[in-house]
């Protein structure tokens, strides 16, 4: 085989680069507009949330959920690859771009909560003298936590750093991900009251907190599964 000349590389990039798009669009705009339906049935059809707080705070739930979603997928997929190799294994080299979409859709949750921040909108998160309990400010930690560890990773897949890294030390930096992935789980914490009180859901759908939760549990589960046999 030859080398490519110029034109030939840039229409392999171009189909790299289409099909990178189209697998990141469909599963990302799937997740999001699920999370999405989920979170407006819950909290505004069968809860007490007004249909104006739609476009901020019922979407910022969806956006806390759908980038967990992805980021899951996105360090999930080299085993879904191992145990469904027919399935998956083709789409197996997809999961750093719906890592980096799984932490641009989280940094747009952070900016989102930033502007609705405040008593009205979270009150369990604060005690009567308008301070924040140690739960919230626990959950807060491990948000950020998170996301300046998805940042770093997201740094170093930029190919003139990542070029300049030894692949062993940039394929365990990577690892970390799963972190990021457990940090954001636990920075739902501040929703575990209502997760012991089915009778209090609203429409008997379990709350975003607890499916967010439980999205590191069940990543774990297929990483684990799935993981290299030595």
């Amino acid at each position: 085989m030859g080398v490519q000349t110029p034109d030939e590389k840039e229409i392999s990039l171009s189909d790299r680069d289409r099909s990178a798009l189209r697998g990141v669009v469909w599963v990302g705009g799937i997740v999001i507009a699920t999370t999405f339906a989920y979170a407006i049935l819950r909290y505004v059809v069968f809860g007490p949330i007004a249909a104006e707080n739609i476009p901020l705070y019922v979407f910022n739930k969806s956006l806390a959920w759908g980038s967990l979603i992805l980021l899951a997928i996105s360090m999930s997929m080299g085993a879904l690859g191992r145990l469904w190799p027919g399935l998956f294994a083709r789409h197996v080299w997809h999961r750093k771009y719906i890592g980096i979409m799984g932490f641009f859709i989280a940094t747009l949750h952070i900016c989102v909560s930033v502007f609705i921040m405040g008593f009205g909108y979270f009150r369990s998160f604060f005690t009567p003298t308008i301070k924040m309990t140690f739960i919230a400010e626990l959950s807060m930690l491990f948000g950020l936590l998170s996301w300046f560890l998805l940042l770093f990773l997201a740094v170093t897949s930029f190919p003139s750093v990542q070029n300049n890294m030894s692949r062993n030390y940039w394929l365990r930096f990577h690892h970390w991900g799963v972190y990021a992935v457990v940090l954001g789980s636990l920075h739902v914490l501040y929703g575990y009251p209502s997760w012991f009180t089915p009778e209090s859901w609203y429409g008997g759908m379990p709350p975003i907190t607890l499916w967010s939760f439980a999205v590191m549990f069940v990543m774990l589960a297929v990483r684990f599964l799935g993981r290299p046999k030595n």
